[in-house]
């Protein structure tokens, strides 16, 4: 986790910067990071509500997540869903824990 959180913060960030998603999200492995939600997810109030977290006094959707693992079991999964305010250019995580609901759970 600590490895994917500083390549978040770091390379991934300065690419994001310099070029976009498209370029950033390739620092990660597909089975490290989800630049979104899938259909179901994104179509279900409350799945959207459960990634949806306040900052700066605003809801915001994270739908960008990090992830280890595709297991049930929380002590071999995890997710950090995080928002990228590109005015502040910061990365705000809004979730670090189990896996979210999705419609097959």
């Amino acid at each position: 986790l600590m490895r994917l959180l500083k390549k978040l913060v770091t390379e991934y960030r300065g690419k994001l910067m310099a070029g976009g998603d498209s370029q950033a999200r390739a620092v990660f492995g597909k089975s490290e990071y989800a630049a979104k939600e899938s259909e179901t997810v994104m179509a279900s109030k409350a799945m959207k509500r459960q990634r949806t977290f306040t900052y700066e006094g605003q809801d915001v959707e994270m739908f960008r997540h990090l992830k280890i693992g595709v297991d049930d079991d929380v002590t071999r999964t995890i997710r950090v869903h995080f928002h990228w305010d590109a005015e502040k250019q910061r990365i705000v995580i809004g979730y670090c824990g189990k896996h979210l609901s999705v419609s097959s759970q």
